[in-house]
């Protein structure tokens, strides 16, 4: 008989069972999670914890980098299914190379047609792909460009990653990239000076100012959402905080 139960803290306390299978614990409510492993100790000699990566926190990230852990860890990769891992490839200065073509085939010819490459390329990296690391297929890029996929799903879902989910959205290549081909340059830089005496500030402008503008400021036509009585207090101690608040935030 198979038994399916809700993902709680308690979940299946005080049962029996042969086998337990926990699907997805990865994607179980913090703290519930590690409440759930201890629940299912005792009525079970068996436990199966079948998962993709959530984050590196939780009772599955601690189950599978426990030190002391004997039980067997199987790891089930998709450029281990031979449905998937046809053509496979990774990039080198730019260009898709085959890995081991004898073993997972040719790369298909659209893939050396310098123009499709190119739009492929320029599709994944506007996702915010970066390929420059890791192997790849066909299929891995129809993945990668579904609707909703993205850098953080792929990571967890197909390549396993706990950290490759929190590392930092955008690869470094995709933000130089946009960078060099559409930001535009700061309109003005410079500093905010005040005196003490009234603590009005003053717009200098200066070409190495840690201010970078993309408008002409006009003083006096920005505030703070700060209570009157904490502004002298908060200009004095961290008036950096204070002018960026004050260039930032227009009035209403």
């Amino acid at each position: 008989m198979i038994r399916a139960y809700a993902c709680t803290a308690n979940v299946g306390s005080g049962g029996r069972a042969a086998v337990f299978f926990m699907d997805e614990i990865a994607k179980f409510p913090r703290a519930y999670d590690g409440d759930a492993v201890t629940a299912t100790q005792q009525i079970t000699r068996c436990r199966i914890f079948c998962s993709s990566p959530y984050g590196a926190d939780g009772a599955y990230f601690r189950l599978m980098h426990d030190p002391t852990a004997r039980d067997p860890i199987q790891k089930l990769s998709w450029m281990d299914n031979p449905t998937q891992n046809r053509a496979m490839y990774h990039v080198m200065h730019g260009r898709p190379m085959a890995v081991e073509a004898g073993k997972y085939g040719k790369l298909p010819k659209q893939y050396l047609d310098p123009l499709w490459w190119g739009d492929l390329k320029r599709r994944l990296e506007d996702r915010g792909f970066d390929l420059s690391k890791g192997y790849r297929s066909p299929w891995y890029d129809n993945e990668c460009l579904r609707p909703g996929a993205n850098p953080v799903s792929i990571a967890q879902e197909l390549d396993m990653s706990f950290t490759g989910d929190t590392a930092r959205y955008f690869p470094d290549s995709l933000v130089d990239r946009l960078l060099r081909d559409t930001a535009k340059p700061p309109v003005v830089r410079g500093e905010l000076s005040f005196t003490t005496d009234d603590f009005k500030p003053r717009w200098l402008a200066m070409p190495d100012g840690r201010f970078q503008l993309w408008f002409q400021p006009e003083l006096g036509k920005y505030t703070t959402n700060l209570p009157p009585s904490t502004l002298p207090r908060y200009c004095r101690n961290t008036f950096i905080r204070f002018a960026t608040c004050l260039i930032v935030f227009p009035s209403w």
